[in-house]
Formats: structure tokens, C-alpha cells, sequence
């Protein structure tokens, strides 16, 4: 009788939140995040670029505002662009981020946006895995891992 009494109170709590549970396990992530990696930075360098993909699975449009790079691998990391400017190419942080529509994606790619990761902390190494986590705008984050390589892939 004693262990009715508890299970019913458990019993009821669970199908109370059932439905919540159910709605937080069938969303899907607000942004995917596919092909990371890392260059591998020469010896010595303090600096290294990243890459990815991203697509907006939803059906609003999401502003991609940051990244940060996992403390123990680099100081701090920040979206860059390219652009020509008086015959030069030049990189610049991108403030504004990136803009992505519902269902578009976006490259960050050699030679375009990219990732720029500041203040190297360890040597990297290919294999290495590093950790980076995209901020939304929203204040939403994906989190994913990089692989480390010399070219790519």
C-alpha cells in the first residue's frame, strides 16, 4: 500500500509533463551546423581559421552573432569576411554576423567568412578536435567540435 501511495504522486507528475517533454524532445535544432574544421596553424602561430557550414532547418530567419572557441584552445574567436578594397583583399570582423533566411545556409569557407581564432593557447595538431559554440542572436547556442587539418577536406 505504501508503495502505491508513492507511485501514484510520481504516476501523475509524469503525465502532467508528459506533453512538455514530448514538445522539447520533437524540436529540432534552431541551427545546423555541419563540416567544422580548423586549419592547422603553422609553429608557433597564435592565430588559426575556421570553417562550417550552416543551414536554418526553421521557418524564421536566424542571425548567427558570435563564436566563441573553448577557452583551454584559444583566447577568443570572432566571424570574419574578405573583401577588396583598393586593389587589396583584406579581412574584417563581421559585427553583424550572418543572416541566414528560413532554409538557406551559408559557407564559411577559404578565401570568404570564415573564423578567425585569436590568442592560440596549445599547439594544434591534425586529429585535434576543438570545441567552438555558435551564439544565435537570440541567445541560443549550438555547440559542436573541429576537426583539425592541414588542408581541406
Amino acid at each position: 500500500m505504501k508503495r502505491i501511495l508513492l507511485i501514484l504522486p510520481l504516476a501523475w507528475l509524469a503525465l502532467l509533463f508528459w506533453p512538455a517533454a514530448a514538445d522539447f524532445a520533437a524540436q529540432p535544432p534552431p541551427l545546423e551546423v555541419e563540416s567544422a574544421w580548423v586549419r592547422q596553424p603553422p609553429p608557433g602561430a597564435t592565430v588559426a581559421a575556421g570553417y562550417l557550414r550552416l543551414h536554418n532547418p526553421g521557418d524564421t530567419t536566424l542571425r548567427v552573432s558570435g563564436v566563441e572557441v573553448a577557452p583551454s584552445v584559444a583566447r577568443s574567436a570572432e566571424i570574419h569576411g574578405m573583401e577588396m578594397r583598393n586593389g587589396t583583399m583584406r579581412m574584417r570582423h563581421l559585427v553583424e554576423g550572418v543572416e541566414l533566411a528560413p532554409g538557406a545556409s551559408a559557407e564559411l569557407a577559404p578565401g570568404g567568412r570564415h573564423l578567425m581564432l585569436f590568442g592560440i593557447l596549445q599547439s594544434l595538431q591534425e586529429g585535434d578536435r576543438v570545441g567552438l559554440t555558435i551564439r544565435l542572436e537570440d541567445g541560443r547556442k549550438v555547440t559542436v567540435a573541429a576537426d583539425v587539418q592541414r588542408d581541406a577536406p
